[in-house]
């Protein structure tokens, strides 16, 4: 069995390679060998959020913020919280826009 270490670094080398499906699935079995790590909750949330799977990634930062005794670390996952629900009203804000201007153009 893999170690958290062994499947960060894979997810690493995923995320270099824009393997976002493989780098999901490392980062979450790294999660949860590691559940008081922050920084595995906050590079899966940002895998996810490539992905555009919103809902996930919102949970994983719930979890995260749960499972990181770490005040400090607990805060830093809250603020990627905040940072992805930003990012994705930008990105459906865009989409929006961009079906608008669909519309238009086949008017």
């Amino acid at each position: 069995m893999a170690s958290w270490k062994d499947l960060g670094i894979d997810a690493q080398a995923a995320v270099e390679s824009k393997d976002w499906e493989t780098a999901a699935t490392l980062m979450e079995s790294c999660v949860q060998r590691r559940p008081d790590w922050h920084k595995g909750y906050l590079s899966y949330m940002f895998v996810l959020s490539k992905l555009a799977r919103w809902d996930e990634a919102e949970r994983v930062a719930h979890a995260g913020i749960r499972c990181c005794l770490d005040p400090e670390a607990s805060q830093k996952v809250s603020q990627a919280l905040e940072t992805l629900h930003r990012e994705r009203a930008s990105v459906e804000a865009d989409a929006s826009l961009h079906d608008m201007e669909s519309s238009l153009i086949q008017l």
